[in-house]
């Protein structure tokens, strides 16, 4: 239902360090601005079956608040990706911050300069330079933007927000599923079709005898 609702305008949700009201997660919102040229990635996030990260990017308002900004997703294989440049206008959803059950990859993981664990408030505010009380208390899920840069893929919102608790072993699980249900069904094919040669063998055949 919300997604549903117009576009408004961020500031007309929230503003520079206010918290962000619970009635207003998932909303979409437009906002402009200017790319600081800040940005860092999440590692441990599944698209469509790949395993990547997601880009988080910061953004300065004309009014200088910062906000941050979800761009997209990119595959792991992908070694980097160009942080924008210039001014953007954007609409997107809002998400609250992430929090350490967020976080994908095992306890103990070493991450690499430019790399976070999960997209939480103080690790953004650090690593992106975000000001006190002057950044919105909200994660932007990028939709579109204009003009619109080559980069990562927008991640969409149904695959997004099911991400919190779910582990990496997890998604891993489900494509060990898809294998054994694929042998499953050869070892089923293979089974019926030794049923049928079988029914057709006749009384006397000296085939019988023999253990298939």
């Amino acid at each position: 239902e919300r997604q549903s609702s117009a576009v408004v305008p961020l500031t007309d949700l929230l503003a520079p360090g206010a918290a962000l009201d619970e009635r207003d997660v998932d909303r979409r919102v437009e906002v402009a601005g200017t790319w600081t040229g800040a940005q860092v990635t999440v590692p441990g996030r599944v698209l469509e079956s790949t395993m990547g990260s997601h880009v988080v990017a910061a953004l300065r308002l004309a009014d200088g608040s910062s906000l941050a900004v979800l761009r997209g997703w990119v595959p792991e294989t992908q070694e980097s990706v160009d942080v924008p440049a210039g001014a953007v206008a954007l609409v997107g959803t809002l998400r609250p911050y992430e929090t350490q059950a967020d976080s994908t990859l095992a306890p103990g993981t070493t991450y690499d300069p430019g790399e976070l664990p999960y997209a939480g408030r103080d690790a953004l505010a650090e690593t992106l330079d975000l000001p006190s009380g002057r950044t919105y208390d909200a994660v932007v899920l990028l939709e579109t933007a204009q003009p619109a840069p080559d980069g990562p893929t927008p991640v969409p919102l149904d695959v997004y927000a099911p991400q919190q608790g779910v582990g990496l072993w997890q998604h891993l699980s489900y494509s060990a599923q898809w294998w054994v249900f694929g042998l499953a069904a050869l070892a089923f094919w293979a089974y019926q079709v030794r049923q049928a040669v079988r029914g057709e063998r006749q009384p006397g055949d000296p085939a019988e005898a023999v253990e298939v």
